[in-house]
């Protein structure tokens, strides 16, 4: 019987992190790393660690236990609401955490990274983004994805295949006409 390929998904309390862990907790083994309590909508059969990701000491442990094949990086601090008020926060929660958790995998050879951006990090302009469009960003969110992504392209790929999503919007609220 061939085992099953193991995924740590990184923020996997949030929308999209739970979400995804439901979808794919059947078919392959599933952990999550977050640095809140386990959200209900997680199912219960999922491995849950909970860990702030800028303990590089703790983390090395704990990948060391869990083997993934693949880490889905998607723990960062994305409301974009606070983005003038905690700028600090967009550096240690994203890019902080993003260069312990590359350091890690460069040291344990993690075969796969999926890494979360943002379409943030695109020059603001009237016509169609293209992924080739100029980077820029004058935002703390943007910003610290920038940097991000700059030390996750860093990543032998010889040793660690990566791809970079830049996720537009994920899910929207409904707008009500009055």
């Amino acid at each position: 019987m061939q085992t099953k390929r193991k995924i740590l998904i990184t923020g996997g309390n949030g929308y999209i992190g739970s979400c995804l862990s439901s979808v794919l907790y059947n078919k392959y083994s599933i952990s999550i790393i977050d640095k809140e309590k386990k959200s209900k909508f997680i199912p219960k059969k999922i491995e849950y660690v909970r860990l702030n990701l800028k303990n590089k000491i703790k983390l090395l442990k704990i990948l060391e236990k869990l083997k993934p094949d693949i880490i889905i990086h998607l723990s960062a601090q994305s409301t974009i609401d606070v983005v003038d008020k905690k700028k600090k926060d967009y550096y240690i929660n994203n890019y902080v955490v993003t260069k312990v958790l590359i350091e890690c995998i460069k040291k344990l050879k993690i075969p796969y990274l999926i890494f979360s951006s943002t379409a943030a990090v695109y020059k603001k302009k009237d016509l169609k983004i293209k992924e080739t469009s100029k980077i820029f960003s004058s935002n703390s969110y943007g910003k610290s994805k920038i940097y991000c992504e700059k030390i996750v392209k860093k990543l032998n790929r010889n040793i660690t295949k990566f791809c970079i999503l830049r996720f537009f919007n994920v899910a929207s609220s409904i707008v009500e006409n009055k």
